[in-house]
């Protein structure tokens, strides 16, 4: 009878014991993490207390390459996205991912977005909860409730970090929505300081230099969340925007038209109207002369067959030249292929403030500096304001196989660039063969 009795006490601690590990493993849970303490190992539940890293300022180049796209956070650390994760690693211009310096995980939520203002990360979850970490130590700085969202995709998260569904910025504050309501939150505590509806379709909008939250049903002012009357006709698309689709300059509307946005109101640009053009305070940046764009060609295997410049500069495609070779094109936004020469155009009220020869794509404005991707993926650094040419050299790491990749998403800060590369004959989907350019397919360049 003893043992009986023993055997059913033995069977009920291992019961019990089995439901604790059960518990400990899916129950509900956050977890602080950091390794900067030593250098090696991870703490948990301990912030990050090495030497925050110092922003320098570095000669032209690139610094490095990353498996995960990283969200650059006051020109010193490196941010990433996973699955049900956040971590930080530096200095910016380390050449690969280092141990972290910090993570915060939850469990099981999974991370939709990330955004930063100065030194403050906030992260949004499916279940809606924002959580705003520092991002010089890793710790808790607020927490706010909101509406749930959709966690990210893809493998590289580039998705979450620079273009965060439902999540913006404008100045200290931080934008959350989801197509229903709009709220501000400052970015340095938490307080909300306003939220409003939106009205049916708006869905997910942007947020324009002169201070505004445009969707596709009106606009808002940033400051009080009050509407804003005399704006054209939605839908809108973008341009010149930083990441989150927040300072964007520019702004194409229902029918076409362009138009700067750095006012409290939008001004009519004409330049603006053509879809490759894009905006950087009062210039406008176009793609013109030389050659056609055509929408390229997939031969069989599924790779983009280049095209060539025939008579009159249209680009045909898939032509080859004498000897069976192809004569390389330049794989453009959408798997465009544009025809070699061209010229990128900056103008100021319709006139003419300096050109770049050569086929580019625009990939922004920052600091001062004009940056464009060329035709054989060299990095052009130009003057803003003058043209001049400031730094170029090819974006591809030392001793990295040098072919063709294009450019799916990126970064642009005042002192780096961060691209994301792949494939020139990758699709939308992430999870295709050979869609990534290396497996380290983020490259970072400082300007």
């Amino acid at each position: 009878m003893i043992g009986k009795l023993l055997r059913i006490v033995a069977a009920a601690v291992v019961l019990a014991a089995a439901a604790l590990i059960g518990w400990r493993v899916l129950a509900p849970a956050e977890v602080f993490e950091s390794s900067v303490r030593s250098g090696a190992g991870r703490s948990d539940g301990e912030p990050a207390t090495g030497a925050y890293p110092v922003a320098v300022t570095l000669p032209p180049g690139v610094t490095g390459k990353t498996t995960l796209a990283p969200l650059i956070v006051d020109g010193r650390i490196r941010v990433y996205a996973g699955e049900r994760l956040v971590k930080a690693d530096g200095p910016v211009e380390a050449k690969t991912m280092s141990t972290a310096r910090w993570s915060y995980r939850r469990w099981p939520e999974r991370l939709t977005g990330i955004v930063a203002v100065a030194a403050t990360v906030v992260t949004r979850w499916s279940d809606g909860d924002v959580v705003a970490l520092d991002g010089r130590t890793g710790e808790l700085a607020w927490r706010a409730g909101g509406p749930a969202a959709e966690p990210f995709a893809g493998r590289t998260g580039s998705a979450a970090v620079w273009a965060p569904p439902g999540l913006h910025t404008a100045g200290t504050s931080v934008l959350i929505t989801d197509g229903r309501q709009l709220i501000a939150r400052a970015a340095a505590d938490g307080t909300q300081r306003w939220a409003v509806p939106l009205p049916p379709g708006c869905g997910d909008g942007f947020v324009t230099t002169g201070g505004r939250y445009v969707c596709g049903a009106g606009a808002w002012d940033v400051l009080s969340g009050t509407v804003v009357r005399g704006w054209p006709t939605g839908p809108f698309t973008a341009v010149g925007c930083d990441v989150a689709r927040s300072g964007c300059a520019g702004l194409r509307d229902g029918s076409g038209q362009g138009w700067l946005t750095g006012a409290r109101r939008p001004e009519r640009a004409p330049a603006l109207d053509a879809p490759d053009a894009t905006a950087a305070a009062d210039l406008v940046l176009t793609v013109s002369g030389g050659g056609a764009v055509v929408p390229g060609v997939t031969a069989s295997g599924g790779a983009v067959v280049p095209g060539v410049t025939a008579s009159g500069g249209a680009v045909v495609p898939g032509v080859t030249a004498s000897g069976g070779a192809v004569v390389p094109g330049v794989i453009a936004s959408g798997g465009a292929v544009t025809a070699s020469g061209g010229a990128v155009v900056a103008s100021r009220a319709g006139r003419e403030v300096w050109r770049w020869s050569g086929a580019a794509r625009v990939l922004g404005v920052r600091g001062g500096r004009a940056v464009l991707l060329a035709a054989d993926r060299r990095l052009i650094v130009l003057d803003a304001a003058t043209g001049v040419l400031r730094a170029e050299f090819p974006l591809y790491v030392p001793k990295e196989r040098v072919e063709a990749w294009k450019p799916d998403r990126w970064q642009l800060t005042d002192g780096y660039l961060a691209v994301e590369r792949l494939q020139p004959s990758a699709g939308t989907d992430p999870d295709e063969a050979n869609h990534f350019y290396t497996t380290d397919p983020v490259v970072i360049a400082a300007l």
